[in-house]
């Protein structure tokens, strides 16, 4: 079955909509004979005479669904347009390169214009395909073709791919599964010696009905039939045999899920079985363990909300066949229910081979940049932090560019744009990365943050974070962003920031919950630091961003310091009228401002972490008498008396 089964086509489309290579000269059109126009060309002569919305309506009414989509799309604006009004595509050059993608626009009379935005492909026995290489997305990824391709990209990548590491011949999990030569029955195996192995990265979907439990070890039963397993590892155990794969790794068998003990040692392993495996299996299109992945995907155009038009495209030898195009929104609106998973962002980090099974496509992804698909490719799978942290972590690859701790921060981001069915996961989910990282940075992992920088590593904010609220379950000390909800996650710009001059860090205490699992979870912690603290009347009162307070600087000018502050998500029992405090951790030499934790004191002596502030001081030039000439050099040295004749307070920060 074609994955365009219902895509419309007529005798309108065929005869007045053209798409033409990219590469061939197009013929331009002069909006009332305005040059400024020559920057659109006609989408579709062969006859060279433009298409007006008066035509586009004539040919909806008598039934073109092309014509019919592009009425009801480019006249939903506010903007005037004529009859006559030209229908036109926005020249490739100006789509910022993006392949395969077509943009027709209407302008009207008051500067107003109107967009609809499409991608196309072509099938792989049009006329066309030898140019458009996109194609429709492959309906069943089960088929004989569909697995003769992903063992190429297997082999190829293993084989030829001097930038993509291999597994460590020394290295096994503790539990492996183990598939019958058959494929109908597999076994858990402990003290298997090395050997290949496949790592399944899915969505569970709640509690599964299979899972390896302490009764069962001690009961030894730790064999079933493959036809009583959930779909979705019964579609792995294909895909291994498929690639000729004896073993596989899943966490619900290979992790003892009612043992605190047997999770804290296998999380802290989870770096090396992630690493060292022959290909990870990405279930991204399945959204719970029964569901599967290996099933027919539904054709395009199935539904009113995915629409595909059939039109004629014009090669540059000259030749004529068709292509599909789509909505782009379809293709890029789309997220497979495993995307956003912070356990799957881990494991899609950390594989040096990945084949992923999603709705639209099956899509292999190395250290290689190409990412090649089993048909529809868009859009691009951003693989930027993944690839940069494998460049980072590999003896065999060049060290990138890229600053490690920019990376890491870059990486927790996205980390935080995922979710999490169990919020106390939230160190642990993120633990192997952490083990892999430090191979590099060689530094003290404290609830997330590293300690050689821990100034900077505070500086963090959420979007909103006011309007939201920390659960009362303990996650992590209130410094680390890993005690608050994910969501719009950022680090201050931290380029030009060093460390105040004033901020020490004294001790810290980080009580892990598993002694085996130094980057997981967290039972308590605290810093102790010293450093200088702003006034009491410079701090805006809580829930209130900005505020403005004069300061006399002994011997200098005196200044106007404005200050900014952005709240955390709130603490349990914090109450927004309780008294706070501003605490000094950097200097942003580009800005010439301070940044800082505001924190509560909870108990005398114990703080707690509740937002961020910035604090600019400038001297105030309409009330101050200072020569020009004198102005850039008397606002530095009062500045820089201001910082160091704030008073300096000691603190543990829980």
């Amino acid at each position: 079955m074609s994955a365009f089964e219902t895509a419309h086509h007529c005798t309108h489309c065929q005869k007045r909509f053209l798409i033409r290579d990219n590469g061939e000269p197009r013929p331009l059109y002069y909006v009332d004979d305005d040059p400024k126009s020559k920057h659109y060309s006609k989408l579709w002569p062969p006859d060279d005479e433009p298409v007006t919305l008066s035509e586009i309506r004539l040919m909806a009414r008598d039934g073109c669904e092309f014509a019919e989509y592009l009425a009801q799309n480019l006249i939903s604006g506010e903007g005037q347009y004529p009859d006559d009004a030209i229908v036109k595509r926005v020249p490739p050059h100006q789509t910022d390169g993006e392949p395969n993608s077509v943009i027709v626009r209407l302008s009207g009379r008051d500067d107003s214009e109107t967009n609809c935005f499409f991608t196309y492909m072509a099938e792989q026995e049009s006329t066309a395909a030898h140019e458009v290489l996109q194609r429709p997305p492959n309906l069943d990824p089960a088929s004989v073709d569909a697995f003769d391709l992903a063992r190429k990209w297997v082999q190829e990548c293993f084989y030829n791919h001097s930038s993509c590491e291999n597994p460590h011949e020394s290295f096994m999990p503790t539990r492996i599964i183990e598939i019958s030569p058959s494929g109908e029955s597999i076994r858990i195996c402990t003290d298997i010696p090395p050997a290949p192995y496949a790592v399944l990265s899915y969505c569970w979907g709640g509690p599964q009905r299979i899972t390896l439990t302490k009764s069962r070890v001690q009961a030894s039963q730790l064999s079933f039939a493959t036809d009583t397993l959930p779909r979705t590892l019964r579609d792995a155990i294909r895909v291994c045999r498929e690639l000729g794969l004896r073993y596989l790794w899943v966490d619900a068998l290979c992790i003892i899920q009612d043992d605190p003990e047997d999770k804290g040692f296998e999380i802290g392993n989870m770096a090396s079985i992630y690493q060292n495996s022959y290909v990870a299996i990405m279930a991204s299109r399945a959204k719970g363990v029964e569901e599967g992945f290996l099933h027919p995907r539904a054709p395009f155009g199935a539904g009113d909300d995915c629409r595909g038009f059939r039109l004629p495209y014009r090669s540059e030898d000259g030749s004529t066949g068709s292509v599909i195009l789509i909505e782009e929104s379809v293709s890029q609106a789309y997220i497979d229910p495993l995307a956003d998973r912070a356990w799957a962002f881990q494991e899609f980090v950390l594989s040096p081979r990945i084949l992923d099974y999603g709705e639209l496509r099956t899509t292999w992804i190395c250290q290689i940049e190409d990412k090649p698909t089993d048909g529809f490719s868009s859009p691009p799978i951003s693989c930027w932090s993944r690839q940069r942290f494998h460049e980072l972590t590999s003896p065999m690859l060049e060290t990138t560019t890229e600053s490690p701790h920019q990376l890491w921060s870059t990486l927790v981001q996205c980390y935080m744009a995922s979710s999490l069915t169990i919020p106390s996961d939230r160190l642990p989910a993120l633990a192997g990365i952490a083990e892999r990282f430090n191979t590099v940075v060689q530094d003290e992992y404290l609830a997330g943050c590293w300690k050689s920088r821990i100034c900077l590593e505070l500086m963090w904010w959420q979007e909103g974070g006011r309007l939201r609220t920390r659960g009362s379950e303990y996650l992590a000390p209130s410094w680390s962003w890993a005690s608050i909800p994910f969501g719009d996650f950022h680090y201050i710009a931290t380029r030009s920031c060093h460390a105040e001059g004033g901020f020490e860090l004294l001790g810290h205490d980080i009580q892990v919950v598993y002694q085996t699992g130094r980057y997981g979870a967290v039972a308590s912690g605290f810093l102790e630091v010293r450093g200088r603290v702003l006034p009491d009347h410079c701090l805006p009162s809580f829930g209130i961003p900005t505020n403005s307070a004069n300061v006399d600087v002994p011997g200098h000018y005196p200044l106007s310091v404005s200050c900014s502050m952005t709240p955390d998500p709130l603490l349990p029992g914090f109450d927004s009228k309780c008294p706070t405090i501003a605490l000094c951790l950097c200097w942003d030499e580009k800005r010439a401002k301070i940044w800082g934790l505001v924190v509560w004191e909870m108990k005398p002596g114990c703080f707690m972490r509740v937002g961020i502030f910035s604090a600019e001081g400038r001297i105030d030039i309409f009330s101050t008498e200072v020569p020009y000439a004198e102005l850039s050099k008397a606002q530095d040295d009062s500045k820089k008396a201001w910082r160091e004749g704030l008073s300096i307070k000691r603190m543990k920060i829980f």
